[in-house]
């Protein structure tokens, strides 16, 4: 809070997307962008003090979890410490796709590389998703890197079974 430095400090945001702010309460800031949580906050101080300006950073991330479902080997939510895939610039790396996977024990014999869903939550309080489709075939066979995207917290990533088996 630059307007009032003494409001200013290192907070954590709680397991329930809680933050308890000094004069103004608990406020819930779970699944808002960094830009959105600075805005309602913004707003919260704005009864209490005179123009306030907030600037919000990230100090640490918590894990990432993603779920992997449907033909993997040991289907479930795994979590990806952010510590453990950080780079040597201290920046932040996004576990992909195939990092995913071949934690969660790596694909069946039914699985349709062709079709990979990968559902993202939207940012907001209503439970939206985008869906997106990777063709991992592409990306194993023809080095298509853009077949294997980042993953962010929530994602859900859903292998299903194949049609069918073309003989080998």
């Amino acid at each position: 809070v630059l307007s009032a430095t003494e409001f200013s400090g290192n907070y954590t945001i709680l397991r329930d997307g809680s933050v308890p702010l000094p004069l103004i309460g608990i406020l819930n800031i779970e699944y808002l962008t960094l830009y959105e949580a600075t805005q309602l906050i913004q707003k919260e101080y704005e009864n209490e003090l005179i123009e306030p300006q907030i600037n919000l950073t990230l100090a640490r991330t918590r894990p990432l979890k993603v779920s992997v479902v449907g033909e993997i080997e040991r289907p479930g939510v795994y979590s990806f410490l952010t510590d453990e895939i950080a780079s040597a610039e201290n920046k932040v790396i996004y576990p992909s796709l195939t990092d995913a996977i071949q934690k969660s024990g790596g694909i069946t014999q039914n699985a349709n590389l062709k079709k990979v869903k990968i559902s993202r939550r939207l940012p907001g309080y209503q439970l939206q998703y985008k869906e997106a489709y990777v063709d991992l075939l592409d990306l194993v066979l023809k080095g298509d890197i853009s077949q294997n995207p980042y993953l962010f917290d929530g994602d859900i990533i859903h292998v299903d079974k194949v049609d069918k088996v073309l003989p080998e």
